[in-house]
């Protein structure tokens, strides 16, 4: 990979500024989660507006970040994978499984669900474009998913496994905000249009 592809790239060129955005949402999306292990469950009318609130800030934001990398790099070129192709089918399993989870009234799987959906698709998109940050942040969403899957209580009604929510806020929280600070550092901010990163 390098950055004179990354810049022109439609999906790339925002996706690590999309990527700390939502690792900051994943974080604050595990607040009442900590609250339901402690037995504190949240209202249901409070839950469902603060994850609707949240899920559209995100939205929101990712719409502000498509303005600003196209002011600060001009317009985007052809995507070298067709990155969407990838995410919508990944992500619709992943809203479908929540629904399941949730009126299964086995919540304690839900995040570990979004740790693989979300580590496949990094795997796949970094291996298509070659963008090793990307790789690495996928196995590693992978690897987290399998170790929160199995600290889970399997009855329903069970709460979260706190070491379970520890794990999703180091994994889709600080380190997915740590890489996408890097890749923005290495592809976008920095780095002359014509370095050639091919690898990294």
């Amino acid at each position: 990979m390098d950055a004179a592809s990354f810049r022109l790239d439609p999906f790339l060129r925002t996706s690590a500024y999309n990527m700390a955005t939502w690792a900051v949402v994943n974080m604050l999306l595990s607040l009442p989660n900590y609250a339901l292990a402690a037995g504190a469950a949240w209202p249901a009318g409070l839950l469902g507006t603060y994850t609707l609130g949240l899920f559209a800030a995100g939205v929101a934001l990712g719409a502000v970040h498509e303005r600003r990398v196209g002011k600060l790099i001009g317009p985007a070129g052809e995507a070298l994978f067709p990155a969407g192709k990838l995410w919508g089918p990944l992500l619709l399993i992943g809203f479908v499984g929540t629904v399941l989870l949730l009126t299964g009234g086995r919540p304690q799987y839900v995040q570990p669900l979004w740790l693989l959906v979300v580590g496949i698709a990094y795997v796949i998109w970094g291996v298509a474009t070659r963008l090793r940050l990307y790789q690495v942040l996928g196995g590693v969403l992978g690897v987290a998913g399998l170790a929160a899957l199995a600290l889970q209580e399997p009855r329903a009604g069970a709460a979260p496994s706190v070491l379970g929510l520890h794990i999703w806020n180091l994994t889709m929280g600080a380190f997915a905000f740590a890489i996408a600070m890097a890749t923005n550092r290495r592809y976008l901010w920095f780095a002359p249009v014509g370095a050639d990163r091919r690898g990294q």
